[in-house]
């Protein structure tokens, strides 16, 4: 299907990065999830297809798609990463990434990141 062009926000490089710290494993297992989601969006071309076939991968309500770190490991807080894949032009866009706790928060930035994205 051809290769995807990967661009990171600045808040998404903010928040991996206290997540990297703050909950090393659940990040680890959650940028894991990330390439096999990457893999399988190379394969397939359609980011909608790939709620249905992977566990780990969420839509949300603003349009975006939550990648899990599921299975949950034990005793480990969830922690998820937002992104939008555009297929127009082929773009994934890692938004940013939070816990449980972020969610709202989360989804109300990527929210208005695709509203502004869609304005361009």
């Amino acid at each position: 299907m051809g290769d995807w062009e990967i661009k990171r926000t600045e808040q998404f490089l903010r928040d991996l990065k206290k997540l990297q710290k703050a909950r090393p494993v659940e990040t680890a297992k959650v940028l894991l999830n990330l390439e096999t989601y990457l893999a399988a969006l190379r394969q397939c071309g359609n980011p909608l297809q790939l709620v249905k076939l992977m566990t780990c991968v969420h839509r949300e309500e603003s349009g975006c798609h939550a990648i899990t770190q599921q299975p949950l490991p034990r005793n480990a807080i969830p922690v998820r990463l937002y992104l939008y894949a555009c297929v127009i032009n082929r773009v994934v866009y890692l938004i940013c990434a939070g816990t449980k706790q972020s969610q709202h928060k989360d989804n109300q930035f990527c929210k208005n990141f695709v509203q502004n994205l869609s304005k361009k």
